[in-house]
């Protein structure tokens, strides 16, 4: 309210304005360092852009052309970087089979998932963006009947029938004339 008022007596809201840019300015300029230097990634190589900020992922999605999307850009970051490279401020991704067992956990070891990953498909409380891992057990055991052995050899033609009319649809939007 004072600063309404500020204005309504003659004020200029520009050095308001200008203390606000200048925090903002301020205050990228030192999340921009602690990401490249004191993050706990910062050890991890890539490309410092990527480590400063998500916005090269979006750039690259977005403007990059068919060769030269993000996920196209990763393969070229490993080539550059190594099997393990820094692709975001909070992400990496791994190109190493052996690092996989470390990544993904099996058997008994218990592990919640990323939050920030676990609704990538859009739906955060689904059976696989759960992040509780006994919460996903519950809910893996429910519809673990329908993926056993003889549910999907009982299934078999359908599952033929419904692969065959996805690659007929593949195949018609690969075919020239739809290039």
């Amino acid at each position: 309210m004072g600063l309404l008022t500020y204005m309504a007596h003659g004020g200029s809201v520009w050095p308001t304005v200008s203390v606000a840019v200048f925090a903002l300015l301020l205050y990228a300029f030192a999340l921009g360092i602690y990401r490249l230097t004191f993050h706990p990634l910062s050890k991890f190589p890539g490309p410092k852009l990527s480590a400063f900020t998500g916005l090269y992922e979006l750039y690259m999605d977005i403007f990059g052309g068919p060769r030269k999307t993000f996920a196209y850009q990763i393969q070229l970051m490993h080539q550059k970087y190594g099997p393990i490279v820094r692709i975001n401020p909070h992400e990496l991704h791994v190109n190493d089979h052996e690092f996989f067992d470390t990544i993904y956990a099996g058997g008994s070891v218990r592990r919640n998932k990323y939050p920030p990953s676990a609704g990538v498909q859009g739906t955060p409380e689904g059976i696989f963006g759960t992040v509780d891992h006994e919460l996903h057990r519950r809910r893996r055991a429910a519809i673990s009947g329908f993926f056993s052995r003889q549910s999907v050899l009982n299934h078999e033609d359908l599952i033929h029938e419904k692969v065959d009319l996805l690659c007929e649809v593949f195949k018609k939007l690969c075919s020239p004339a739809t290039l």
